[in-house]
């Protein structure tokens, strides 16, 4: 891989600059007032920046699976923390990756790679938080102390591994870098120690317990003779305990739209980040505050992270570090942390916006209160704009923005930095890359330009680790764009020359120079230049300080002649003559590729095909409208997009190939015939009779597993079902066009999953997992979603040697549900072509909008307990069943998150005369009988009831709005004005729902296992009764 590199050091770059970018300042917490300051003038510390793992774990496995260099990727990566003006980066280390059993520590290359990250991120100004323990677990096998614990409330109970991390934390801090040559204890680039990494502890452990174990932990490091801030983790809430402890300061974290939603999150988001009350606690009033996780996460717009940076602020942190920066080797697939995603040139807008969070951090002082939405989308220098998805920083010599915008700098003529995505009145510029011009001298700028960006797929869905090949999900785009600016610095005839070069040696790229007009568009590719007046352009300026990295260009992706689109439409559009649209992003093969919109009527209605036309707006984007009255009327759309040009017709969502034999559309080919007798397994018996036995309806065609638990072992059961001789004779002809399979299953009351798995001839299997429901339901399996089986060694399936089907259930699948008993039924199974569509309702009168869905197999954001895709009240529909072991602690509870679909809010915006909520859902046990419904307005307002009461059987339950009442506790910051005696939900507002139910809501009943599954919720106008 080989990046262009130019040091920023450009021209002539005296040494004193030098210096001052590279010379770290020591700090130390005082006690008398708990607050971190510089060593040499007492000031208060701020510091922000990202977590970053290169050295540890799934991201050096990742790396080094893709044959890359670590130390290249880290001095990429912190050139771009520098870039950003970042000065602070965090990690958890893993122990277990550099220690014995003994908790010595073992010096190793993660260890090296550790010292060469906070060598680098020295030279750049960039200070690193060290988290010694971070107990998690790894891939490979190491023999770290942590691995002799089931768990961590174990290790952080058990006074004999007490012993074992103050040995493994002594000799942590006593580690001497091999880059440096300094002790972590004495070196100034290491900003503070935070002990552990989120720890927990068994029920009923006291605060003196805790407060011994930190107090432990602190003294292993203080007998370094260090007079570095040592903070504990206090994520679990035992605030007592760290208060009383000999420490000086706490670290906490904040995830305020939750984690893991499986895809990205849609919405205004800003009530979420209204405050951050955790860290203002009076007994914490003495000690030093910093953050050591926070993010935005699945959100991919560019407002929030300035306005969390204020509220750190408000609260008193001095540190605070994203989790986590992607590097940039792995930033196209985000294949580590999918809810997490930050990265210069993969995320420009999100990286210019947490760039602005940065200065506001630094600027804001500590303590400062600027109230809440919507006076404080304003603060310090810095404007939110949620509607245009845009954060701005305008003083006299900054102008920062994230997106396009129409703010003016306040004082143009002293602007010393323009850093922008989009176009401003100062930049005009057609890419949606980033690009930064500094001011070095008058006349004279550097201009730094980064690729554009193609989002092929959603980087926040997938699962969360590293696996296999990871899916391309963002795609860098190199070419020209035009560029256009209004500086009264740069008037007149100017130069424009790409720079190039080693380190500290940059070179002009011979033939690149070029006279330009100052106010005229110019175009100009990735990569840096010195743009001058000329005038100026025989002159060598010195470089400020405050550029600080090299220039980092991200490599050109393999050129691929491919085509890859990710699809936006509206799910629910009215049946009037309203135009929406139906937008592609993405990359075609051939620049003549033509694109069609299809949408069909039902599951084989009419057929409505339109051209989709380039958005002359933005590059890599094509643009339909619809509108329901001229589709045919009200109903459920299948919509997908085909693309046709010399390489064939391609379908999205898939981007599959249509076949050339239009006969392999319509001819299923039937697999199995379960109205012949097929070999059952032996019934497996225990001391209390059959565990587990399979059965065969012939007259009906239906095969059936039974199992009376799963909850000891064994803890699953399987059914191979072989397929007819026909279809083992057809399959050579057959896998060469078809693309998936049509299965019909149906579940028992407790079996809401089955494992379905082709096998071939060699005994290789490959699997995915289906929900169920009590009725018969036909799902469609494309074979390139099927996982190879834990067991395979092949990677794909090879269709033509498939020569059976098999049925896996067990403990994994049903969780809480493990130890009732549970049943699977098939009934066939054919192979087929299949083409993934999308899903748009037509919505006509009485009209009845869908705020909350889970008609579509997606992850929703779940806190505590967990949720799982299950069918819904009808073979066509979907629903979430959310779950949970238990509440037996007072106010346990499980909840999920719903943001309200954009479309549903456009409808809203003209239609608020509804007064009726109609929830689709059903108790999955019949003591899961209560839930509680929140919704949350736009300014955060939340209203609520809990006096939703729930059956066994779907059921549509109406709750007039006129119900719901105003629950402070869930937002007590929404504003003021809200609330009052004539106030109610604005249906107009509507921003986001949640779901909750525990402890408090279930009575006796609440240590059971729970089950609540919920398919949808709409609004109606429902006549009043008289």
């Amino acid at each position: 891989m080989k990046h262009l590199t130019l040091s920023l050091s450009l021209f002539i770059c005296c040494s004193a600059c030098l210096c001052a970018a590279s010379t770290m300042r020591s700090m130390s917490v005082d006690r008398r007032d708990g607050v971190l300051r510089w060593d040499d003038d007492k000031s208060e510390v701020a510091l922000f920046g990202v977590n970053y793992y290169p050295p540890f774990s799934v991201d050096y496995r990742a790396i080094k699976a893709l044959g890359l260099n670590h130390e290249d990727i880290i001095r990429q990566d912190v050139a771009h923390f520098a870039r950003l003006g970042l000065d602070a980066i965090r990690l958890h280390c893993w122990d277990r990756e550099i220690s014995d059993l003994d908790g010595n520590l073992v010096d190793n290359e993660h260890l090296r790679l550790l010292d060469f990250l906070i060598d680098e991120c020295a030279k750049h100004g960039i200070y690193t938080v060290l988290t010694p323990i971070a107990w998690w677990g790894t891939a490979q096998e190491y023999k770290g102390f942590a691995t002799q614990y089931q768990t961590i409330r174990e290790m952080t109970t058990q006074k004999d591994a007490w012993e074992k991390q103050a040995r493994y934390l002594e000799q942590f801090a006593n580690h001497v870098n091999r880059y440096r040559g300094k002790r972590y204890a004495d070196d100034e680039a290491v900003a503070v120690f935070e002990l552990i990494n989120e720890p927990l502890y068994p029920d009923g452990t006291s605060d003196d317990l805790v407060t011994d174990y930190i107090n432990t932990l602190a003294n292993a490091v203080r007998k370094t003779g260090t007079r570095k801030g040592i903070f504990y983790n206090t994520w679990a809430n035992r605030i007592q305990a760290c208060a009383n402890a000999d420490i000086d300061g706490v670290s906490n974290v904040w995830y305020p739209t939750g984690l893991v939603a499986g895809r990205m999150l849609s919405g205004n988001h800003l009530a979420r980040v209204n405050d951050y009350p955790s860290l203002r606690d009076e007994r914490l009033a003495k000690k030093a505050k910093i953050i050591y996780e926070f993010d935005a996460a699945d959100v991919h717009t560019s407002y929030l992270y300035p306005a969390i940076a204020r509220e750190f602020r408000h609260s008193g942190v001095q540190i605070a570090t994203q989790f986590q920066y992607d590097a940039m080797a792995l930033a196209d697939s985000n294949c580590n942390w999918k809810t997490h995603y930050l990265n210069l040139a993969y995320t420009p807008s999100k990286a210019l916006s947490f760039a602005i969070a940065a200065e506001a951090f630094r600027s804001i002082p500590c303590g400062q209160d600027y109230g809440t939405l919507p006076e404080n989308q304003r603060f310090a220098n810095a404007r939110l704009d949620p509607d245009a998805d845009l954060s701005e920083w305008l003083s006299d010599n900054s102008f920062l923005h994230s997106n396009s915008t129409s703010s003016a700098p306040p004082a143009p003529h002293k602007l010393t930095r323009v850093w922008g995505v989009g176009s401003s009145p100062v930049v005009r510029y057609q890419g949606n890359g980033a690009y930064f011009l500094d001011k070095v001298a008058d006349g004279d700028w550097l201009l730094e330009v980064y690729p554009d960006t193609v989002m092929l797929r959603d980087p926040y869905s997938g699962s969360q680790t590293h696996q296999g090949s990871p899916t391309e999900k963002v795609r860098l785009v190199f070419r020209d764009n035009s560029m256009q600016l209004s500086l009264p610095d740069l008037k007149g005839d100017l130069i424009l020359q790409q720079l190039a070069g080693p380190k500290r040696q940059p070179t002009a790229i011979p033939g690149t120079s070029r006279a330009i007009a100052g106010d005229a568009p110019f175009p100009v590719s990735p990569g840096c230049y010195r743009l001058c007046r000329q005038d100026r352009s025989t002159q060598s300026p010195t470089i400020p300080p405050s550029i600080r990295a090299d220039f980092v260009l991200p490599p050109q992706p393999t050129t691929k002649n491919d085509v890859a689109l990710r699809i936006t439409l509206p799910i629910q559009t009215l049946a009037d003559e309203r135009a929406l649209p139906v937008v592609a992003e993405g990359v075609l093969a051939h620049d003549d590729d033509r694109l069609t919109l299809v949408l069909t009527q039902g599951r084989s209605g009419n057929i409505t095909r339109m051209p989709m036309e380039p958005d002359p707006s933005r590059r890599n984007h094509w643009l339909a409208s619809v509108n329901g009255k001229g589709l045919g009327g009200a109903g459920r759309y299948q919509v997908r997009i085909e693309v046709s040009g010399k390489d064939g017709v391609t379908s999205f969502p898939g981007g599959l190939p249509l076949p050339t034999d239009p006969r392999a559309m319509t001819d299923p080919l039937p697999l199995i015939d379960l109205t012949q007798p097929v070999k059952l397994p032996e019934t497996v018996t225990d001391e209390q009779g059959p565990l587990f036995q399979n059965s065969q309806d012939t007259q009906a065609g239906v095969l059936r597993m039974d199992a009376r638990t799963y909850a000891a072992k064994p803890d699953h059961s399987s059914l191979f079902v072989p397929f007819t001789p026909a279809a083992i004779a057809a399959m050579p002809t057959a896998a060469a066009s078809a693309n998936a399979l049509r299965v019909t299953l149906r579940g028992g009351p407790q079996s809401n999953r089955v494992e379905l798995s082709l096998t071939q001839d060699d005994g290789q299997s490959f699997c995915t997992i289906l929900p169920v429901g009590s009725t018969w339901s036909t799902h469609t399996v494309l074979i390139a979603d099927l996982r190879p089986h834990v067991s395979a060694t092949a990677k794909e399936i090879s269709l033509d040697k498939v020569n059976q089907l098999r049925l896996i259930a067990g403990k994994w699948l049903y969780k809480d549900a493990a130890d009732q008993p549970h049943s699977i039924e098939i009934k066939d199974c054919s192979l087929i072509y299949s083409l993934p569509n999308l899903s748009m309702v037509v919505l006509d009168e009485p009209l009845q909008p869908i705020i909350a869905e889970f008609s579509a197999p997606r992850h929703r954001e779940v806190r505590a307990g967990h949720s799982t895709h299950i069918v819904g009240r009808d073979q066509d529909s979907f629903a979430t069943l959310l779950g949970s072991q238990g509440f037996n602690a007072a106010g346990s509870h499980v909840s999920i998150n719903v943001s309200v679909p954009e479309c549903a809010r456009a409808i809203l915006q003209d239609h608020q005369d509804f007064n009726t909520l109609i929830l689709v859902a059903r108790a999955v046990y019949p003591w899961s009988k209560r839930l509680e419904l929140v919704i949350n307005e736009l300014d955060g307002t939340p209203w609520g009831t809990q006096a939703i009461t729930l059956g066994t059987d779907w059921q549509d339950i109406h709750i007039p709005i006129k119900s719901l009442t105003f629950f402070k506790h869930w937002q007590p910051s929404c504003p003021p004005d809200r609330g009052g005696e004539n106030d109610g939900l604005r249906v107009q507002n509507i921003n986001r729902v949640s779901f909750c139910y525990g402890q408090w809501l279930l009575g006796d009943d609440a240590g059971k296992i729970q089950g609540i599954a919920i398919q949808e919720l709409r609004l109606a106008n429902i006549p009043e009764q008289p």
